[in-house]
């Protein structure tokens, strides 16, 4: 626990956020680090990866979240799911959301073995979770206008506002029958794609 410590301790001298990776994916670590782990968190730092299936994740045994998840959200930690390539799974996904862990943040994290191996873009993502039950705006906010506010660029990024710099996406919401899979392999069937124009 000292590491995540000592990085919360220069995060905070150098007066900026804290973004923590989740999910044990060689697994090494007591899957308990999280507990401690979201106490250290402060408003403003980001948890990433909390879809994770892999041990240290914001479920316990029994897939209930563990009561500091809950806190920090509570404290203004930003919850963001990043898929990677090893960290998102649907029933994970499923279950925090049943458990009102809603996402504040959807990003890809995509690495080049992700890219080959599990996910290929943005719109790939953003698709999950239209199948997951979120509307078109949470989705279009929750992959623009929140990231901007989590990384404090609001003022200049994730808004088309006059006076503000912005990278344009024009995507369309295509209606089709697809089937889009999470790093376990598990389908889930989606009848709406955004695909890039």
């Amino acid at each position: 626990m000292e590491m995540p410590r000592l990085a919360k301790r220069a995060a905070r001298d150098a007066g900026i956020s804290l973004m923590v990776h989740i999910g044990d994916t060689e697994k090494r670590y007591d899957p308990k680090v999280i507990h401690p782990l979201l106490a250290l968190l402060e408003p403003g730092d980001i948890l990433t990866h909390y879809f994770t299936p892999n041990p240290g994740g914001v479920l316990d045994g029994n897939g209930k979240l563990v009561p500091e998840a809950r806190e920090a959200v509570d404290r203004g930690v930003w919850f963001d799911t990043a898929h990677g390539r090893m960290n998102f799974s649907f029933d994970v996904g499923r279950r925090c959301i049943d458990q009102g862990l809603m996402p504040h943040c959807i990003s890809t994290d995509l690495t080049v073995p992700g890219r080959l191996n599990t996910v290929h873009s943005m719109t790939e993502i953003m698709t999950r979770f239209l199948g997951l039950g979120f509307t078109l705006p949470q989705v279009v906010t929750m992959s623009t206008s929140n990231p901007a506010k989590a990384i404090g660029a609001q003022a200049r990024l994730g808004s088309l506002a006059v006076g503000r710099q912005a990278d344009i996406s024009v995507l369309n919401l295509e209606e089709g029958d697809w089937v889009v899979y999470d790093i376990l392999g598990s389908g889930l069937r989606v009848n709406r794609a955004f695909t890039p124009t």
